[in-house]
């Protein structure tokens, strides 16, 4: 009997000895560089993506919320989008969206109300693009704050998870934004990249699977980021549009009281293969060479 007990105390010994080593000895900086390296493996993805945004202006508010289903493959590059922004009392807008190269050319193919448009990009805007989507990129942003980070563990919708919080400092959010088409974007609309300098750092919290030791999500509260860089934005052009107009200016700024990102990664290397309708190929293309043209007239 005494063996017994003995025996059992051992084993109950080793069990929650292996277990608080298991929580002791293993960071969250450990586990964002394992995601990471498991990330690179992915040839393919799915995703769901969801953007909630209130911001007001002149007396008016908006509420938007946007969502979305993402499907990218990495051999060769493709994606595909359908989204939706919901604004409440202003409507609905739908919108299906793929990029694709084509031999030595790359493509983005917008369908709006049954309308496509067809707008060529170089290779290095096609890639920063593809990168808005990309698990390992963001992964890799995350490994280098890693020692901002801790983690606890969760559940959600029965699988277990590492819930990781932490900080993303100043210089891995501007590698992460510099590695995406973010600035393209803005800069099409006549803000430069000087929107992106001296912001601070961002707070996150992203999720992984306890199984696989993979990104699962993400969530990114952007109030405070999207607010500072709307004002430098507004600033720019009230300075440009309005000159020493101290009235207009006042009523040209934005106030942002919520911008929340959420992206779920759903599948990995288990997509279903698309091909892009025969109308979205064969859509006139569009120029934009002229967006650049800030010159108020």
């Amino acid at each position: 009997m005494k063996k017994r007990i003995i025996s059992v105390v051992l084993m109950l010994v080793m069990l929650f000895t292996m277990g608080g080593c298991g929580k002791k000895t293993v960071s969250a900086g450990e586990l964002l560089e394992k995601a990471y390296e498991n990330s690179k493996s992915v040839t393919n993805m799915t995703a769901k993506y969801t953007m909630q945004m209130d911001m007001s202006s002149a007396g008016q508010s908006i509420s938007s919320t946007t969502t979305g289903d993402i499907t990218a493959f990495t051999d060769p590059y493709k994606v595909k989008m359908n989204m939706t922004m919901d604004m409440g009392e202003l409507g609905s807008q739908d919108m299906e969206m793929y990029m694709a190269a084509e031999g030595e050319n790359y493509y983005t193919y917008t369908g709006m109300s049954g309308v496509w448009y067809k707008q060529s990009m170089d290779k290095e805007l096609f890639e920063k693009s593809l990168n808005s989507y990309n698990s390992e990129l963001y992964l890799e942003s995350f490994v280098k704050s890693k020692d901002s980070f801790t983690f606890t563990e969760t559940t959600e919708n029965d699988k277990e998870l590492y819930q990781i919080t932490g900080t993303l400092n100043g210089e891995a959010l501007a590698d992460m934004v510099n590695s995406t088409d973010i600035l393209s974007q803005m800069e099409s609309f006549g803000i430069d990249s000087s929107l992106y300098e001296d912001l601070e750092d961002l707070n996150i919290t992203l999720y992984l699977d306890k199984e696989s030791c993979s990104f699962y999500k993400m969530s990114l509260d952007m109030t405070k980021m999207m607010q500072e860089m709307m004002s430098k934005a507004m600033d720019s052009i009230s300075d440009t549009v309005n000159g020493d107009d101290a009235e207009a200016n006042a009523s040209a700024n934005v106030d942002i009281s919520k911008c929340i990102v959420e992206m779920e990664y759903t599948g990995y290397n288990n997509a279903e293969d698309f091909e892009i309708p025969e109308e979205a190929l064969n859509a006139e293309e569009l120029d934009l060479s002229g967006l650049n043209d800030t010159t108020v007239q």
